[in-house]
């Protein structure tokens, strides 16, 4: 049985993907925490009423969660900007497996100080869309050539939530929901073209006049 935290719910995915661990027969959630709930954007109290966890098993310090629970995985949703410095902070834990939410980081540098950081342990960049079916039927459908050479790729998305006022999706500091939703594009732009770099890539972005991203 393989113990699990789920750390930090800024990132709204954690309530899924915990409800996902709490569906697998080889795993159990020993704990959570969440450093900064009032600007999250997923919600600590709804996942303790889900998984029935313990008083004891809810956090509001990292360091401590992780010490006291002695997990073999951690599930984190920090903000995209803090992914450095919470990869820094757990791989000083005896854990085997990290998985931090997409994208990957805010820059090649913070991108560069978690591949330094990890060592043994399995580190995983979460992609929501990676359990979408209806991605999946696209690739099957481009492999079989049933659509033909794909020489184009167009996405479009964006923030349809209302995240709490301070969280990090309106701060282009803090990653933001641009940053967020462009990976989107990025990835299906090499993944349905078998990791086949795109030779052009553009964007095009509105961003109402009272919001920063």
């Amino acid at each position: 049985m393989y113990r699990l935290v789920g750390a930090n719910f800024d990132q709204m995915h954690m309530n899924t993907n915990l409800e996902w661990a709490r569906d697998h027969p080889d795993v159990e959630v020993v704990g959570v925490c969440d450093e900064r709930p009032e600007t999250s954007t997923g919600s600590i109290g709804r996942a303790v009423a889900d998984l029935d966890l313990a008083d004891d098993a809810v956090y509001d310090d990292l360091n401590a969660c992780l010490a006291e629970t002695d997990p073999d995985i951690v599930l984190g949703c920090p903000r995209t900007a803090e992914h450095a410095d919470f990869v820094e902070r757990v791989v000083n834990y005896d854990v085997d497996a990290l998985a931090i939410e997409k994208p990957l980081a805010v820059t090649l540098a913070d991108a560069d100080r978690m591949l330094d950081a990890v060592d043994d342990e399995l580190f995983v960049v979460n992609w929501p869309a990676t359990w979408d079916p209806v991605l999946h039927t696209v690739k099957r459908l481009i492999e079989e050539g049933t659509v033909g050479d794909v020489v184009e790729v167009q996405y479009y998305g964006g923030n349809a939530g209302a995240p709490p006022d301070g969280s990090w999706f309106y701060d282009a500091a803090d990653g933001g929901s641009m940053l967020d939703y462009l990976g989107y594009g990025a990835t299906f732009s090499t993944w349905f073209r078998d990791g086949e770099l795109p030779e052009t890539v553009s964007a095009e972005r509105h961003v109402p006049p009272e919001m920063e991203v």
